[in-house]
């Protein structure tokens, strides 16, 4: 997590990746190497999603990961997807929920930026 922290996303990219090696039913693992290949750019981002998918497979009430996967709808334009996990994630954590929820207004509104705190960006 410090990596993450510190914004070394490929370094951390490479420890959750050795996690996962070990044990690939670690949704938390999934969801980290997920954020850490969406902060590395759009080229990234349809690996992030399987990630993000596979963390919520293993781990349906993970509220990290549905604010995430909601952002990174959200940066690929799929708002309608956002919506849908903004959905989910209004019964799981509210102030997540809002953070997505600004992301997809911003959005919605033409800004291209995900609209939330930095460390979600």
């Amino acid at each position: 997590m410090r990596l993450l922290v510190e914004k070394r996303y490929a370094e951390a990219q490479a420890g959750f990746e050795a996690a996962l090696a070990l044990d690939e039913r670690l949704a938390e693992a999934h969801n980290n190497l997920a954020f850490s290949l969406r902060m590395q750019g759009r080229e990234h981002l349809a690996r992030a999603l399987r990630h993000y998918d596979r963390a919520l497979e293993l781990k349906p009430d993970l509220a990290q990961a549905y604010l995430y996967r909601g952002v990174l709808f959200t940066q690929m334009g799929d708002l309608t997807r956002a919506r849908a996990d903004y959905e989910r994630l209004r019964s799981l954590d509210r102030h997540r929920a809002a953070q997505l929820e600004a992301a997809i207004e911003r959005r919605a509104a033409g800004d291209g930026s995900a609209g939330v705190a930095p460390q979600y960006e």
